[in-house]
C-alpha cells in the first residue's frame, strides 16, 4: 500500500486512477483534497486497483472515510488488504468507519 503523501505516489496519474475508481464526479474535489493531505492509500499491482481514505476528522480518531476497488479487481482481497493495512497503521488506537444502507 502506498500513501498519497509518500514518494511512491506518482501524483497526477495515481490521482486520475483514484478518481476513475471512485466514479462519482461529485467526489472529485474531496478526493483531491484528501490526496493533497496525504490521506489516500492505494493498492497498486502495477496499476492502481483500489484505494482507501483515512482521515482524523472524527474526534481526532482514525476514520476510514472511503474504500473503493476497481470493478475488475473486486473479490480478490484488495479491499481486505487495504483495511488490514490501515488497521496495522492504527494498531495502538481505534479505527472507525461506517456504512450506508445503499452499500
Amino acid at each position: 500500500m502506498q500513501s498519497a503523501g509518500t514518494p511512491e505516489w506518482s501524483g497526477a496519474g495515481d490521482l486520475a486512477a483514484v478518481l476513475e475508481i471512485s466514479h462519482l464526479d461529485e467526489r472529485a474535489a474531496a478526493v483531491t483534497r484528501w490526496v493533497e493531505k496525504g490521506e489516500v492509500y492505494v493498492a497498486d499491482t502495477g496499476r492502481v486497483v483500489g484505494f482507501a481514505i483515512m482521515t482524523r476528522d472524527f474526534f481526532q480518531q482514525a476514520f476510514l472515510e472511503l474504500l473503493a476497488v476497481a470493478p475488475d479487481s473486486r473479490r480478490k482481497g484488495i479491499g481486505t488488504a487495504l483495511v488490514e493495512y490501515l488497521d496495522r497503521r492504527t494498531a495502538d488506537q481505534k479505527l472507525f468507519t461506517s456504512t450506508n444502507q445503499s452499500n
